[in-house]
């Protein structure tokens, strides 16, 4: 199973590729409804050069807004993304075979807010403690 290592300002988290598009598809759903799309968020996406994206205060704090109000979103779900819901989410032909745990996904959501917020403070070589799967 590939890996990314999802850095902004010199730390960030290790996760696995699956598990990182869903939660941006997460994201893009909730960026959907989103009341004060700047110009920046118009796009329809989130590039995760977030150095090269993220370069004030304003945008920081509301990419971390947004992914915050989506982990709440995810985390009052119960239970498993069935497989009917994560098939149907399209990933270029990927195919899922069992349900997938929201805490999966919950957690690259926590992962990334804490990486927004400076409290994460892992590099990509420091020992992976926060790993959720096997």
């Amino acid at each position: 199973m590939a890996t990314s290592f999802v850095e902004f300002k010199g730390y960030g988290f290790w996760a696995h590729d699956i598990d990182l598009l869903i939660w941006l598809r997460f994201i893009l759903g909730e960026l959907k409804e989103w009341p004060s799309k700047g110009v920046w968020l118009q796009v329809g996406c989130i590039h995760l050069g977030l150095d090269k994206f993220l370069i004030s205060a304003d945008r920081e704090s509301e990419i971390r807004t947004l992914a915050e109000k989506t982990l709440q979103k995810l985390t009052n779900r119960t239970g498993a993304l069935s497989l009917a819901e994560l098939n149907a989410m399209d990933f270029d032909g990927i195919k899922f075979s069992q349900d997938l745990p929201i805490q999966l996904v919950a957690t690259i959501g926590t992962l990334f807010i804490r990486l927004l917020a400076g409290e994460l403070k892992t590099t990509a070589s420091s020992k992976i403690d926060y790993w959720y799967r096997a």
